[in-house]
């Protein structure tokens, strides 16, 4: 069944044209990735779809009455409600009903009696709540908080108070607990932690509707995506498969359209040369046939459909970092380090080393301490203390989360030249390689977007003398293209490396050590994001089967306790509630089935009620027995 359809549609911003002829069909069931640059019209599609941009040619067609769920870069503002209020939004039908209910409960006990009518009222009311699942708003709530890892404590606190980060890990979690049949996510990996990320990836891989992702997150885009929409040269190109499917039929495919491309050329050129024999054969026999039939050669020449020399993507950025000394043999150290932010102890008793060349990440849930503890060494390299020690002939080169410059309102070739003297021209030219173009270089710094600031950056720091490059979360805000530049760069770096990122297709191309924050604790892991990986499985292994051995001990004694006539009662009764439990699953395939039809629906309800009631009967008998 096919939800959204896009066809041949055209937009401009003013005179500039963003998109054209571009089609696309999301059907129910797929999940896919929309790619592109930065710039390229991905979000401009998603408020097409949602009627917010209009479009200057074609017709977008949304199945009717579906529901769609949409994720935005920028959160919407709540503004004082607590986490807990937004989240409920999700179940304004459900809780308007609950109202009613409790209205309808408070003017039957002011009456003092019963009323007929409001009893009618009321039970219709109830099989409605329950029809929209309003007995199962806890658990649903309780499934997404724990998945996005909501505490408590930030379910009471008021939104306009939360971190962009964490406001749209909130907005995340009340479009999933809406329930649409189609999901529009715009990058929804985006300040979400390893394992929430992976807890996402489940949640939509099993999602039995339609969903369309914009993400620069090529891992994750391996895990769930099954087709990409590539956005190049303002039209929609097509690809089956995941990420690395993408990847490797994008190059497939720019070979042939070469070898098509130079066959092309050399059948022009054949035609070419034909076409000029037979003039000058009509010039030295003054045969006029001999120029009609060179006419007839390059009218063919002019018929042909051209095919445009194909350009596979090439990194912009080619430039290393400035070659300086080595440092010594130990970068970092650190030793009974207690790491803590206003009394609060995060993490405790840190051990640790970085030696000469090593690429080491640090992994931690949101909230552990990574960041935090990165500032302390960059503190400790200006006022060294007893437990945190930078090495001999280390030079630091940092690159904050939050990119701030010293002069906001200086342009980009200022503060690039401020930074590092020299020419205009050599400058701009050393800018060009960063995707800075002509008037671009005149830009504010203070206008930059997250993207634009971590390229400068990165022009600052490739001209600096630095060994041991610190870097908090490098990767957000830029597309794929970009990230796969500064990978280049930083694999080519001769010093030591220390970062923070949520990036796993990043972290495994670059690190060679896992340095790990879990339960206030420092766990160290020699090798890359699969090696890791791969160690955590193994972990998780071992703790479940202790797990499973302490729990078969107790169940083993229980039974053996267990009077002859018990057991066979217990047997029974077993029976009966497996009898009980598939009586249930078929009334709810049928009340599934029933959900246009009021009137049936009310029946197979009630009929429900009556089976649970008797299933928690017949199950209290068995925990008594037990």
């Amino acid at each position: 069944m096919i939800d959204i359809t896009v066809k041949n549609i055209e937009k401009k911003f003013f005179t500039e044209k963003i998109l054209e002829d571009v089609s696309l069909e999301l059907k129910s069931g797929e999940r896919v990735g929309l790619l592109g640059e930065n710039g390229t019209g991905k979000t401009t599609i998603f408020k097409i779809i949602m009627g917010i941009e209009t479009i200057d040619a074609g017709q977008v067609f949304i199945r009717k009455n579906i529901k769609i769920g949409i994720l935005w870069q920028m959160p919407l503002d709540y503004g004082s409600l607590t986490v807990e209020a937004v989240l409920l939004n999700a179940f304004k039908d459900v809780e308007s009903i609950k109202k009613k209910l409790k209205n309808i409960e408070k003017e039957m006990e002011d009456k003092g009696q019963l009323d007929d009518v409001l009893l009618k009222k009321y039970g219709e009311l109830q099989t409605k709540y329950e029809v929209l699942g309003g007995y199962d708003v806890e658990e649903k709530m309780s499934k997404i908080c724990s998945g996005l890892g909501f505490s408590e404590e930030l379910l009471k606190r008021e939104y306009y108070k939360l971190s962009g980060g964490e406001k749209s890990r909130v907005e995340l979690g009340k479009i999933l607990l809406e329930e649409p049949e189609v999901l529009l996510l715009d990058e929804p990996t985006n300040h979400l932690d390893i394992e929430t990320t992976e807890w996402l990836e489940n949640y939509i891989s099993n999602f039995k509707g339609g969903v369309l992702i914009i993400s620069h997150d090529r891992y994750f885009l391996d895990k769930v995506v099954t087709k990409i929409f590539e956005i190049k040269n303002k039209k929609i190109e097509i690809y089956h498969g995941n990420y690395s499917d993408y990847i490797n039929e994008r190059e497939i495919r720019h070979e042939n359209m070469l070898k098509m491309y130079n066959q092309q050329k050399r059948k022009i050129k054949q035609l070419e040369a034909a076409a000029k024999r037979f003039r000058e054969w009509g010039s030295r026999a003054d045969n006029e046939d001999m120029f009609v039939k060179a006419k007839a050669v390059e009218r063919r020449i002019e018929k042909m459909d051209k095919i445009d020399k194909p350009i596979l993507d090439t990194k912009s950025i080619s430039v290393d970092f400035k070659k300086e000394e080595r440092s010594g043999k130990d970068v970092l150290r650190i030793k009974d380090y207690n790491l803590s932010i206003e009394n609060k102890i995060l993490v405790n008793n840190i051990e640790l080393k970085i030696i000469y060349g090593e690429r080491a990440v640090l992994l931690g849930g949101n909230g552990t301490g990574k960041s935090t503890l990165i500032k302390e060494i960059i503190k400790s390299n200006l006022n060294e203390n007893d437990y945190i020690k930078v090495g001999s002939r280390v030079k630091i080169g940092y690159m904050e989360q939050d990119i701030k410059f010293s002069e906001n309102k200086q342009s980009i070739i200022d503060t690039l030249r401020k930074s590092h003297p020299m020419p205009e021209g050599d400058a701009r030219g050393y800018l060009a390689k960063f995707k800075f173009f002509s008037d671009d270089v005149f830009k504010n710094v203070d206008k930059l977007s997250g993207g634009e600031k971590v390229r400068l950056k990165l022009a600052i720091l490739m001209k600096e003398d630095i060994n041991f490059l610190i870097l908090d979360e490098p990767t957000n805000h830029i597309d794929i293209k970009t990230r796969e530049i500064l990978e280049d760069a930083l694999k080519e770096f001769r010093g030591s490396l220390l970062f923070i990122s949520h990036d796993r297709f990043f972290i495994n191309k670059l690190a060679n050590k896992i340095i790990e924050i879990e339960n206030k604790e420092i766990k160290i892991y020699k090798g890359n994001y699969q090696y890791y990986q791969n160690q955590k499985i193994k972990e998780r292994d071992i703790k479940e089967t202790i797990s499973q051995k302490n729990i078969k001990k107790p169940i083993v004694k229980n039974i053996n306790k267990s009077k002859p006539n018990n057991k066979f009662k217990k047997k029974f009764l077993e029976e009966e509630i497996e009898q009980i439990e598939k009586q249930l699953e078929l009334l709810q395939e049928e009340i599934k089935v029933n959900q246009s039809n009021y009137q049936n629906l009310v029946g197979l309800v009630q009929e429900e009620k009556s089976l649970e009631l008797k299933l928690e009967q017949k199950m209290d008998e068995w925990i008594e027995i037990e």
